[in-house]
């Protein structure tokens, strides 16, 4: 149902002038014909991105989503159909690693960003079978007491022969996959066997905070 209303929630005006299309999943393309200037495609996903950004109202709840828009011109960046979808599909994952909610008009050096992504996607299927996924704990300390009241544990990526991998540069990543699922649910697994050999030394720490975030909430589990 979100995805019938979200066409219309975004004031684009669908019709022969404007096809607007589903090209699957949550993936949509929009043709714009006749523009003054380049310059105003991005008027319009910028309103496209801020009709989306309002709450939608299904079942008595309110649901808000967000909006990466990637936009190709032509001829400049493509005469043919399938290169400016496929600039167009480079530009909106540019925009999704800004942060989201924003749109991006396709640059030719974001094909250098598209094949290292492509390639980091790559090595990070399998990765888990591999045992390349590292979690780090950071003790916290209670100022009061100085005792440690806890522990936040760090995932880390170590691909073979190369130095380790912050989160900032794979989670995004994980998330787009849907690698994150099975990845976090490897963490959840790891840390709450790591406590489990805290308790069974009694080291008195019983809380623990993961940041490795689920593809449903985006926020860090707590357990405790």
């Amino acid at each position: 149902m979100l995805l019938v209303r979200s066409p219309s929630a975004s004031g684009v005006p669908c019709g022969p002038a404007t096809p607007f299309g589903r090209l699957g999943g949550d993936e949509f393309t929009v043709t714009l014909a006749h523009l003054a200037r380049d310059d105003d495609a991005g008027k319009v996903a910028r309103k496209i991105v801020n009709a989306l950004a309002e709450s939608f109202e299904l079942g008595g709840h309110k649901l808000y989503v967000s909006a990466s828009v990637g936009i190709s011109v032509y001829p400049v960046d493509g005469r043919e159909p399938d290169t400016l979808l496929k600039n167009a599909d480079t530009a909106m994952y540019r925009a999704k690693e800004s942060g989201r909610s924003t749109y991006q008009f396709y640059l030719p050096q974001m094909n250098e960003r598209a094949v290292a992504r492509m390639r980091i996607e790559a090595d990070l299927r399998g990765a888990l079978e591999r045992n390349e996924f590292l979690l780090y704990y950071q003790p916290k300390v209670d100022l009061a007491s100085g005792e440690i009241s806890g522990v936040e544990a760090l995932l880390r990526w170590r691909p073979p022969g190369r130095d380790l991998v912050l989160p900032d540069q794979f989670i995004s990543i994980l998330e787009d996959t849907g690698l994150i699922v099975p990845i976090g649910e490897w963490v959840v697994t790891t840390v709450c066997a790591q406590i489990r050999r805290w308790q069974a030394k009694a080291s008195g720490l019983a809380r623990l905070r993961s940041t490795c975030r689920r593809a449903s909430s985006g926020r860090p589990t707590s357990m405790k």
